[in-house]
């Protein structure tokens, strides 16, 4: 049973890493994609 709960306890975990890694991801690649039009607003991509 503690085995079990460990296990659940470190699934839940990962999953929470996951989900903050994924928005860090998000909040840099948003800053990286305003930063890229403040510097160069005549580029087409």
């Amino acid at each position: 049973m503690a085995i079990f709960a460990a296990e659940l306890s470190i699934a839940l975990h990962r999953r929470q890493l996951m989900l903050t890694g994924h928005e860090i991801f998000e909040d840099f690649m948003a800053r990286s994609a305003t930063s890229q039009i403040a510097e160069r607003p005549n580029v087409v991509h």
